[in-house]
């Protein structure tokens, strides 16, 4: 099997299993904003130390800071914090199908600011996008309960996050950073975004009970981002953007597994529908790249 292909089939897995972790951590009393930012600051710290020892800077301009600062809000730290907060009130297997709409949504970004030509493909990945949405957030589904239907829709915003964040590193990613580098400073800055937030939040930042659970959860996050965004920025470094967009394909059917196997619940019908209109809209977006590797 090609490199590349592994890289990103492997990074895609390691994805899906954010969404047990985040249930998980819930159940540990962790602040849910306090515990993104922990995870995104701690893996953040760890991959700048490497990139020091590698002789590379993290800060070579206020163009890096503004990079960093918006590219990292809108890529790590929003999402984060959404999927973390959402993840005690839906169940995790739900949660993966926001993953669906972020092809189709940064297709449509870049084509309304003219980084892109409006194709048919996207108004099909958007159709098919939100026909799954409705599948399962439709009250005549019964897919999620009366209490969980809002946090679900409070889960759409991460798709809209990661496609503004794409279009932002389009526009605001400078040259001359490595790729190495964005891939330490993008979860660092996260992190600071979100300690105000956090601390508006719940003063504490830390669970009533730093127990064992705790730690292990917040341990779990750190790894799983960290070494999730080296592999998918060097998948993108060896293969390109378009072959990285099908990361998508994999991560979401991921953390339906991840999450059927940690909680052992499987989801209703409808659920399964619905996953494949939205494996349609992912299809429809990044449809014919080219493999490489």
């Amino acid at each position: 099997m090609p490199t590349n292909l592994v890289l990103l089939a492997v990074s895609a897995v390691l994805y899906g299993a954010i969404f047990p972790i985040n249930r998980w951590a819930a159940d540990a009393g962790w602040p849910p904003v306090a515990f993104a930012a922990a995870q995104l600051l701690l893996g953040g710290v760890a991959l700048a130390a490497i990139e020091r020892l590698r002789g590379n800077r993290l800060l070579r301009s206020v163009a890096d800071v503004r990079s960093y600062a918006v590219i990292g809000a809108l890529s790590m730290a929003v999402p984060t914090a959404l999927l973390t907060a959402t993840a005690g009130h839906v169940a995790a297997s739900m949660l993966t199908l926001v993953l669906a709409l972020s092809p189709g949504l940064t297709l449509l970004f870049s084509a309304a600011l003219k980084l892109d030509r409006l194709r048919p493909r996207v108004a099909v990945a958007m159709l098919c996008g939100f026909a799954g949405v409705l599948l399962i957030a439709s009250p005549w589904s019964h897919a999620l309960s009366a209490a969980e239907t809002p946090w679900f829709l409070v889960a759409l915003l991460v798709p809209v996050s990661f496609a503004s964040a794409n279009v932002s590193a389009a526009l605001l990613r400078p040259p001359e950073v490595g790729l190495g580098t964005m891939a330490a400073g993008l979860p660092l800055a996260g992190g600071v975004v979100l300690i105000p937030l956090a601390l508006l939040i719940d003063p504490s930042l830390l669970p009533g009970t730093m127990g064992g659970a705790a730690v292990a959860t917040l341990l779990a996050g750190t790894v799983v981002n960290a070494v999730v965004i080296i592999m998918f920025f060097e998948v993108i470094r060896r293969a390109g953007p378009t072959f990285g967009s099908l990361f998508h394909y994999v991560a979401l059917p991921a953390g339906v597994v991840w999450s059927i196997a940690a909680f052992g619940v499987l989801p209703p019908a409808i659920f399964w529908v619905a996953v494949v209109v939205m494996l349609g809209a992912v299809a429809a977006a990044v449809g014919g790249p080219r493999q490489a590797g």
